[in-house]
């Protein structure tokens, strides 16, 4: 038989907060509506607030006047390109902001702005806007091209040859494996095996860019090996939250990184694997800790240390140089 727990006043927060934001996201939310207060502000001479802490006559009328703005809030709007000039935004970007708006307005007074029955004029002017848009050639989002192969085969270069160095740590070996790897890169050895590890879990997974990286366990990784197929592979086993699955993914449909040969040196899985063998023994430990600075005490090159921070989320992003 089922039964119920006594909610803790904890328990009724995370409710409240229907799952919870990171906090980026509501900073993000945040702001996008201190955006729309102000251009409010800046054309009744009145915030939001102030417009609906009034008597209901009064309330009706401010209503009606908040609906007029919010549809022309987003004709006016601008964004900067890399050069700092104004341009009209992106379509998705710009249903990002109406959403946000109309989200922060619903909850906080109770007005839907995009009621057609109380502000019927707001569908026919978010049309305008949006073939306004379509003509500045605004309505798709253009993506960055591909990797040249051979600069994919220069990076995949670079990492079996840090790799290597790193294996062969303490043998007699090393100073030949070592001088494959530009000197430039001596000191940060550890920075490019996991930048290397993140560029794989990326490209084979098929994620969202960097996303959630940070949050990521090494418990959440394993090895496994298919006895019919013959095939070796890492998969992360639990599932995650993120922007298109707010409640969790199926990790039944995860990519997952081959033990193959990419290259004529180049294992895919063993790099991966090699890359988890030097996280830290610890019950619970980022995929991505943040990386240990070069000391007076501990050097790089000795491998009786770790190289990364057992209790400290991962902040390097994969680098561009």
């Amino acid at each position: 038989m089922p039964f119920n727990l006594s909610l803790t006043e904890q328990d009724v927060v995370v409710l409240e907060e229907g799952g919870g934001l990171k906090p980026n996201t509501i900073a993000d939310k945040k702001r996008i509506f201190n955006n729309f207060d102000v251009y409010v502000e800046g054309n009744l001479g009145q915030s939001i607030e102030t417009l609906m802490s009034c008597n209901e006559n009064e309330r009706k009328e401010n209503e009606k006047k908040l609906g007029d703005l919010f549809s022309t809030y987003f004709y006016s709007l601008r964004i900067k390109d890399k050069d700092g000039n104004p341009q009209w935004p992106k379509k998705g970007y710009a249903d990002r902001i109406k959403s946000n708006i109309k989200t922060a307005v619903l909850e906080s007074y109770g007005i839907d702005l995009t009621d057609a029955g109380k502000f019927p004029n707001h569908s026919k002017k978010w049309k305008a806007y949006i073939a306004k848009l379509v003509d500045q050639g605004r309505s798709e989002t253009e993506h960055h091209p591909e990797v040249d192969p051979n600069t994919m085969e220069s990076i995949y270069e670079l990492l079996i040859n840090v790799k290597e160095a790193l294996e062969s740590r303490g043998q007699d070996c090393f100073d030949e494996k070592l001088s494959k790897v530009p000197l430039k890169h001596l000191n940060r050895l550890h920075y490019i095996l996991q930048w290397g590890a993140q560029l794989l879990l990326i490209l084979f997974e098929a994620r969202r860019g960097g996303e959630n990286l940070e949050f990521l366990k090494k418990e959440d990784m394993a090895i496994i090996e298919d006895p019919i197929k013959t095939f070796k592979f890492i998969r992360r086993i639990k599932t995650e939250a993120d922007k298109n699955h707010t409640f969790g993914t199926d990790s039944r449909n995860y990519g997952c990184i081959p033990f193959m040969q990419f290259t004529d040196r180049f294992n895919l899985g063993e790099y991966f694997e090699f890359y988890l063998s030097l996280l830290p023994d610890e019950i619970v430990i980022y995929l991505f800790p943040k990386p240990r600075q070069i000391n007076r005490r501990w050097n790089i090159l000795d491998n009786t240390y770790c190289m990364y921070e057992a209790k400290m989320k991962g902040t390097v992003p994969i680098s561009t140089d």
